[in-house]
């Protein structure tokens, strides 16, 4: 009966360290990998900065169509509803404001963070997962090489360089789609329009646009390369694995977004009015 009783308790408790014990882990293993990349042989390194490039190629192309659209359908309804909500009421200048704050803010980074985990991120911990499941990453063991130097590390960082990339180039396509909104709602040149969002931006708005991107990009490169080697020998545990892999990023980065706004907007805002 006690025992019970205690159940719930217990479930809620593991549920409720569980976020903790999973940014400790990711944060090891953020730190293991980096010790791996200052201690190897400098034609290993070479190595490991071509497959580094040459998952960040990968990783782009293969994420930046569904990047440019979505940006572009995103800025295009964002703007539509700012325009025909605001327009009448306070006047343009507010309009652009708030469109900076939206695209650069929040939007663009989120956007980019979701398409990145959900394309990008299951490729690399599928790519892990099967290397583990066929034993190469036991191999690399046996030969003397790191596989957190070698296999980890040029995930991780090529994953972290493409989606910091692509957020540039969500706020690029959404711009693009704020642009044509403005040109069919208020007659506005595209000249006019950029030099209107050009006045609105703040220093402040690219700081957190940026450390928005660089947080969500270190996330879902950690998580997914971490989910990848949680994999030993049974091919079963792949597609757990990539599913880990994905819900684990969304979750991680909703959350780093949710005290990102807390930090911004509530409580220690003020700091951010020093880059001003």
């Amino acid at each position: 009966m006690l025992a019970a009783l205690t159940r719930p308790v217990g479930l809620l408790g593991r549920a409720a360290i569980a976020p903790f014990a999973g940014a400790t882990a990711i944060a090891s293993l953020v730190g293991a990998t980096a010790t791996a990349a200052f201690g190897q042989r400098p034609a290993s390194q070479a190595l490991v900065i071509r497959e580094t490039f040459r998952q960040v190629r990968a990783t782009g192309i293969a994420t930046l169509p569904s990047i440019l659209q979505m940006g572009f359908l995103v800025g295009l309804i964002a703007a539509a509803q700012v325009i025909s909500l605001l327009a009448g009421f306070t006047g343009t200048n507010r309009v652009w404001g708030i469109l900076v704050l939206l695209i650069f803010r929040e939007v663009a980074p989120l956007m980019t963070a979701i398409i990145v985990a959900g394309r990008a991120g299951t490729v690399v911990a599928a790519d892990l997962a099967n290397m583990g499941a066929s034993e190469e990453l036991e191999a690399l063991e046996t030969m003397g090489i790191s596989p957190l130097h070698y296999a980890a590390l040029p995930r991780m960082v090529g994953l972290f360089l493409a989606t910091n990339a692509l957020s540039f180039y969500f706020v690029v396509a959404a711009l693009a789609g704020a642009a044509l909104a403005s040109r069919i709602a208020l007659s506005l040149s595209l000249g006019n329009f950029l030099e209107s969002i050009l006045r609105s931006v703040e220093t402040r708005d690219l700081a957190i646009f940026m450390a928005k991107a660089a947080t969500f990009a270190l996330l879902i490169s950690a998580v997914a390369v971490r989910q990848g080697l949680a994999v030993k020998r049974s091919r079963r545990e792949v597609p757990l694995a990539v599913s880990r892999a994905t819900f684990q990023s969304l979750a991680v980065c909703l959350i780093a977004n949710t005290l990102f706004s807390l930090l911004v907007y509530l409580r220690l805002g003020h700091i951010f009015y020093l880059f001003k």
